[in-house]
């Protein structure tokens, strides 16, 4: 995989982090990417093709920040991580919306 950082410190928003913070998509494929926050304003991806890393950083720094932080917090189990308080109706609203099953132990982060 061709992998690289992106710098979204224009963007009005900071990254957030979980206790689900690697996401993975369309891993077999051309378009198929990991990505972790490492910071608040840094993003660590992995990616199949380098066209693809080209293709996110034309983004604009606010969409991946949205779209990175809707998607972590929706598979959130329990915690979520912030810079600050500034998201906190973010992290109300999308909270634990998009669940996916877990493997083992399903009831981890439930009780």
């Amino acid at each position: 995989m061709t992998w690289g950082v992106i710098d979204v410190g224009r963007s009005p928003y900071r990254f957030l982090l979980s206790d689900r913070a690697v996401a993975f998509a369309n891993l077999t494929n051309a378009d198929g990417s990991a990505y972790l926050p490492i910071s608040p304003t840094m993003l660590f991806v992995a990616v199949n093709t380098p066209n693809r890393l080209e293709r996110l950083r034309a983004l604009s720094p606010r969409d991946i920040v949205h779209n990175s932080n809707r998607f972590l917090v929706g598979r959130v189990r329990r915690f979520v991580w912030a810079h600050d308080r500034s998201q906190d109706a973010f992290v109300a609203k999308h909270m634990s919306r998009r669940l996916e099953p877990t493997p083992l132990l399903p009831d981890i982060g439930f009780r």
